[in-house]
């Protein structure tokens, strides 16, 4: 069954999603003129909530930064590294 992509974002999924493209806050802040100290704000925090120290104009620009390099947000804090070789699905899973 296809997973529908989210329009929910979560700290944990942009932190995973820059790992998994193998990019760091310097190359984020090129492609979107966010500086990099707001990049490193964003991904602090509760990893199961919505980035708190970030605006949502920011954090949108940064999403659509990731998609355009190939991951797709999914729901439940998941995500999915879209490339033409292979896919890779990462969740994490609450501890409740």
């Amino acid at each position: 069954m296809e997973e529908v992509a989210t329009k929910e974002l979560t700290t944990f999924q942009l932190r995973a999603a820059r790992k998994a493209l193998g990019i760091n806050f310097h190359k984020i802040s090129e492609g979107t003129g966010i500086a990099v100290s707001s990049l490193a704000r964003m991904e602090s925090g509760n990893v199961f909530l919505f980035p708190e120290h970030s605006s949502v104009p920011t954090v949108y620009a940064v999403r659509n930064f990731l998609e355009s390099h190939g991951i797709r947000f999914l729901p439940d804090n998941g995500l999915q590294l879209v490339n033409p070789d292979d896919k890779i699905k990462i969740r994490i899973v609450s501890g409740d």
